[in-house]
């Protein structure tokens, strides 16, 4: 019995600079957003073996991503000496890049068993990910819409199961639009910090215009936000719980126009999180 304690012990200790180098939190998140567009689309709390295997391979597509672009950033945060797994356990950056790959094969590979249309969309997004962390990831003017892209996808992933997306869709865009302005917040908060090694909106046009471009973006999303329940496509559930999300990304540009970055962002974070919590109950 000691020696299973022992053999686990040894296991955790060996897997856990992969796992740090995952972000699983991240990715579990992209799990629970396969989830829920499956659960829109369905307009059921249903569960089974498809909807497991969406999330499994979005999950392990995530962590690809995640891990491949510490594979291209290496020699920038090495310089920079950001703290990343990649360097904080001294990993060999072939075995980081193979790993990457592996992960996107069997995370595509699942998704071909689901059906064509969720292999598709892995496929697309794997290839994605990886342009995005070879080029993109330096050019964030850009790179921002892909990562934006990636995360609003999930919900059109999970509704593919069933090829169900009338409401989904509106969602994925209010989705798209709320973390295209996450992710300017972040810039304008590392401007800084970005300088010399990555491209940003707040370089090129400066943070008073990324400011009106951010508020533009957010605009959108609120106008996306009311779409679904203005053609009885959601309840008043999501309309109470959407309306409490875009009170808290108004708080977040209040903040954003006081030059308090960081708050801003956290908060952008809350209000997304009361953004799926809107999505899930307008099912009820």
């Amino acid at each position: 019995m000691y020696y299973s304690y022992i053999i686990l012990l040894l296991g955790i200790t060996l897997l856990k600079p992969y796992l740090d180098l995952i972000r699983a939190g991240n990715c579990l998140i992209a799990a629970f957003g396969v989830l829920i567009g499956y659960l829109v689309a369905t307009h059921s709390f249903a569960f089974n073996l498809p909807i497991l295997l969406a999330m499994i391979s979005a999950f392990l597509i995530c962590a690809a991503g995640q891990s491949i672009n510490d594979y291209f950033d290496l020699e920038v945060d090495r310089k920079k000496k950001t703290k990343k797994p990649i360097l904080d356990f001294n990993l060999n950056p072939r075995n980081v890049l193979i790993f990457s790959i592996l992960l996107f094969v069997l995370g595509s590979k699942i998704a071909f068993f689901i059906n064509p249309i969720t292999f598709e969309i892995a496929v697309l997004f794997s290839v994605l990910l990886i342009v995005y962390s070879a080029f993109f990831s330096k050019i964030k003017y850009l790179g921002n819409w892909i990562v934006a892209l990636g995360t609003s996808f999930t919900l059109i992933y999970g509704a593919s199961l069933v090829g169900n997306y009338s409401i989904v869709l509106w969602f994925a865009l209010l989705a798209l639009f709320a973390n295209v302005y996450r992710e300017l917040v972040k810039d304008m908060e590392d401007i800084d910090a970005d300088k010399g090694s990555k491209k940003t909106m707040p370089m090129l046009i400066g943070i008073k215009n990324t400011k009106y471009f951010s508020f533009f973006i957010l605009l959108l999303a609120f106008v996306f936000s009311y779409v679904p329940f203005l053609l009885n496509l959601a309840n008043f559930y999501y309309l109470i719980a959407v309306t409490f999300a875009d009170l808290i990304f108004i708080y977040s540009i209040l903040q954003m126009k006081n030059n308090n970055f960081k708050k801003a962002q956290q908060l952008s974070k809350i209000a997304m999180l009361f953004g799926l919590l809107a999505f899930l109950v307008s099912i009820i």
